[in-house]
């Protein structure tokens, strides 16, 4: 609204709270209480924003192990469509339970599995 009335673009706190005051007075009818979220509803906003931040790295660390396959081992592309699948994670993520084996065992132990 403000862009309307001072087309400059400038901010300026005195014109703001004209504005403000002129808004409060022409339209008091329009206007309603502001009624704050409830306890559960910011903890399930906070959720929701976790989550979206989880799913984000997640696509962030596909995208980067994708990146990094087309460039040293392309055929792991062709042999997994899709890098978001259990075998998948067993096979890149899992590589501390795997022990003492070498990658290719645990790569081959996993497709067996």
């Amino acid at each position: 609204m403000r862009e309307a009335l001072y087309p400059s673009g400038a901010k300026d706190d005195p014109r703001d709270a004209d504005l403000l005051l002129d808004v409060l007075q022409q339209h008091r009818d329009k206007l309603r209480r502001l009624v704050p979220d409830t306890e559960a509803t910011r903890r399930v906003q906070n959720l929701v924003e976790e989550r979206r931040k989880l799913v984000d790295e997640k696509t962030e660390q596909t995208n980067r192990l994708t990146s990094h396959l087309k460039i040293y081992f392309p055929q792991m592309l062709d042999w997994f469509k899709q890098l978001d699948t259990e075998l998948c994670r067993r096979i890149f993520c899992n590589s501390s339970s795997v022990g003492q084996r070498s990658k290719s065992a645990s790569i081959a132990v996993a497709i067996k599995n």
